[in-house]
């Protein structure tokens, strides 16, 4: 399965998230480049600040993360992951717009 994560939103906890992947994989047994999943990583850098948004000083990010997450999904990713705590404030919005499987991160925290 191929995957899609929105990141950039934090380029840091990006790049920590993708470690961690390849961390859990690893040690669920993969040995080879082929027992990992395909992932596709968008550095969301260029999208208005989520912060500056809900803060009433700044544009929409919701237009921009629709976007990368169609583009995501037309590179065939089955599930994708938005690692940015405060654009899941915008969730419902960006998944209905989209009509990508996004995940929704504080659900699957609770979850846990």
């Amino acid at each position: 399965m191929k995957i899609g994560i929105l990141g950039g939103a934090g380029v840091a906890a990006t790049n920590l998230l993708n470690n961690l992947i390849e961390e859990e994989i690893t040690k669920k047994g993969a040995i080879r480049d082929s027992d990992h999943p395909e992932i596709i990583t968008w550095q969301a850098t260029k999208a208005p600040s989520r912060s500056m948004y809900y803060e009433g000083k700044g544009p929409s990010f919701i237009n921009e993360y629709v976007k990368i997450a169609n583009k995501l999904k037309k590179c065939g990713c089955k599930r994708i992951y938005m690692n940015c705590n405060t654009t899941h404030g915008a969730y419902q919005e960006i998944k209905k717009r989209s009509c990508a499987n996004i995940v929704n991160l504080v659900e699957e925290v609770v979850k846990k």
